[in-house]
């Protein structure tokens, strides 16, 4: 992958180098360093795949080769401390060919030395492998007029703001040069914690925004109750018609009159009177008046219900009984959760309690959980 990667070293006279002798090893050739009469051969170095000397207009054109461009700066430079050069070594994207890598180097070295009037000396190295780079040599001073020669030191040239100039410049012509080739990767200049202050001034998500993120990138399921399974699907509908019918049902009892409990009769002389005791009646709203002779005995009709209910009365209670058969029916077919006990029907007291029992009711089974119904409904049947 392409990687950002550009070293910076001058080539000085204090550390024992020669711009000749380093010429002669980045080009793999055999050069004379005159100005010391030293023979440098690496001819026989491996990796050199390309070199091109780039010289600003007016320029002497001897300059374009390296032995005489380097004999040149060695004579002109007195001091045993004197800067010969400037060099750079730069890693080349791998994605790109050979010749595009060649074409980059040489447009970034054309744009950022060449045009301030220096004269750039590249190497290409290992261009097939995969560390393809390329070093560049640098002068580190003006030509002269008539572009024969050297002039002044250009100290602007040494500053840590001109490097990390064309640092960027590099990373600049190189993600250009990426894009037109059609490749996605990009380098960065900067260093890592550079671009970490940069991705930490970026705003978080909020909760919100990373939940409908992991909803987007969440992969698509299917429902277990439309799983397409024909029995699956079979018992589904199964239970639904259960709930439907019992909600139904609950629903009916509460609109029939229920039976309510008589309240106490009150206490009256068994002499009362006949007049007496049919008020009596009255209020107690149940309660049946018999006359024996010159007594009046008040029997209570929900106390025997075999013996004492209207014929309305027992038609009632049959169709509660069955309802609480069929309650109990239910809550052994669903675990028993929560089924109202119909049987209890006579001590509800007003509709409004009833209302409130069953939604009880209603929410307990709601609870279990649908696919352990289904199952359950299997159970065998009561007889």
């Amino acid at each position: 992958m392409a990687i950002f990667h550009m070293s910076a070293q001058t080539i000085s006279r204090s550390k024992g180098h020669s711009s000749v002798a380093a010429a002669a090893y980045r080009h793999g050739e055999k050069m004379t360093d005159e100005h010391t009469g030293e023979i440098h051969d690496y001819s026989k170095k491996k990796g050199v795949s390309d070199s091109v000397v780039l010289i600003p207009e007016g320029a002497d054109k001897r300059f374009l080769k390296p032995e005489y461009l380097f004999n040149t700066i060695e004579k002109h430079e007195k001091r045993k401390d004197a800067q010969l050069a400037r060099e750079f070594n730069i890693a080349l994207p791998v994605e790109m060919t050979d010749e595009q890598k060649k074409a980059l180097a040489i447009d970034f070295c054309n744009e950022n030395f060449v045009k301030n009037g220096m004269i750039a000396d590249i190497a290409f190295h290992k261009l097939d492998s995969d560390n393809p780079h390329f070093h560049v040599m640098l002068t580190t001073r003006s030509l002269t007029p008539d572009g024969s020669g050297f002039g002044q030191k250009v100290r602007e040239w040494n500053s840590k703001e001109q490097l990390e100039a064309w640092r960027k410049g590099w990373a600049d012509t190189a993600n250009e040069h990426l894009q037109a080739a059609g490749i996605d990767a990009r380098i960065d200049h900067r260093s890592l914690k550079d671009q970490k202050a940069e991705l930490d001034a970026i705003p978080s998500p909020t909760v919100e925004q990373q939940a409908q993120a992991i909803s987007l990138d969440r992969p698509a399921t299917i429902h277990r109750g439309h799983s397409g399974n024909p029995e699956r699907l079979e018992r589904f509908d199964a239970l639904q018609e259960v709930k439907v019918s019992q909600e139904a049902k609950a629903l009916d009892h509460i609109g029939q009159n229920t039976l309510k409990p008589s309240p106490p009769a009150p206490a009256s002389s068994p002499t009362a009177s006949l007049p007496d005791a049919k008020q009596g009646g009255k209020k107690a709203g149940s309660a049946a008046a018999t006359v024996s002779g010159s007594n009046i005995n008040l029997v209570d009709e929900t106390t025997d219900k075999n013996l004492h209910l209207t014929e309305a009365q027992r038609e009632e209670l049959e169709d509660a009984e069955n309802k609480e058969a069929a309650a109990k029916k239910k809550a052994y077919l669903t675990g028993g959760a929560g089924v109202p006990d119909f049987s209890e029907t006579n001590k509800i007291q007003s509709k409004s309690e009833f209302k409130n029992r069953f939604n009880k009711m209603k929410n307990a089974i709601n609870k279990e959980d649908e696919e352990e119904n289904i199952h359950k409904i299997n159970r065998p049947k009561l007889k």
